[in-house]
């Protein structure tokens, strides 16, 4: 028996004037896998992923997530139903410690308010225990426990990837989605990251990613989705796309004879 897809994208578009960055696309992501969206440069591939989380609303097409419509859902209300995203760009608080960082990723589950935080009643005080208990687990998860009490600007490009990761999981979310979570990184450490990430999917947490190094995304990805122009050129699994004469086309602009 065939698992339901955890995400379902059908027609989506998005249109910036004349511009059309998503141009009708659909697949599926599967619950627990780890799927990658690829193409060359300007294939919409950051925009896809801001329609999904909700950053971007869609010109048309539907978006359904654990079976639920959630076409044009804002992005604090798709982060609240499990859609967590990473950045290109390391999106921290810098001014903030480690572990002070990654609380920020647990709060959306806190049930206490701004009335409650105020007067420090009981509700407000289990829920700074929660929270700060869900931080250092995501820290362990990702091997920052040593390093909670440091200053976010202390640690390495590859820790504040690690980081970034913890902020994501510590919200404990059916769907990540990280927009090249390897930027930065050396190849030396390219392979351990790589390891975390199918951490995070054996863990239970379905993983989609946005990601330029081939090598790395053959390696890692169970599914593939290509994006050429807006447009979906393939999909399927690395080996299936990996020899589709319309991917070897985009990326190589070669022309493969039947």
């Amino acid at each position: 028996m065939i698992d339901a897809a955890l995400l379902e994208v059908r027609n989506l578009t998005k249109r910036y004037g004349g511009l059309l960055a998503v141009d009708d696309v659909s697949f599926d992501i599967a619950p627990n896998k780890i799927t990658a969206i690829i193409g060359p440069n300007g294939a919409g591939k950051s925009t896809c992923f801001n329609l999904i989380s909700g950053h971007t609303r869609p010109t048309s097409g539907t978006l359904a997530f654990a079976g639920d419509d959630i076409t044009g859902t804002p992005d604090y209300r798709a982060a609240r139903l499990g859609i967590a995203r990473t950045f290109q760009a390391t999106a921290l608080f810098r001014n903030l410690s480690v572990i002070d960082n990654v609380i920020v990723g647990t709060r959306q589950h806190a049930r206490s308010t701004v009335v409650d935080a105020i007067f420090r009643t009981p509700q407000h005080r289990r829920d700074l225990r929660a929270c700060r208990e869900g931080a250092r687990e995501a820290l362990a998860f990702v091997g920052l426990e040593h390093h909670a009490a440091r200053m976010a600007t202390e640690l390495s490009q590859e820790a504040q990837r690690r980081l970034s990761l913890a902020i994501a999981y510590a919200g404990r979310p059916k769907l990540m989605l990280l927009d090249e979570p390897v930027a930065g990184v050396s190849h030396e450490e390219m392979g351990e990251h790589a390891l975390l990430i199918r951490k995070i999917a054996a863990s239970g947490c379905t993983v989609a990613l946005v990601e330029h190094k081939m090598h790395l995304v053959m390696g890692l990805a169970d599914a593939i989705v290509v994006l050429h122009h807006g447009k979906k050129i393939a999909d399927g699994t690395p080996a299936h796309v990996s020899a589709d004469p319309l991917v070897i086309e985009a990326y190589l602009g070669v022309k493969t004879v039947a």
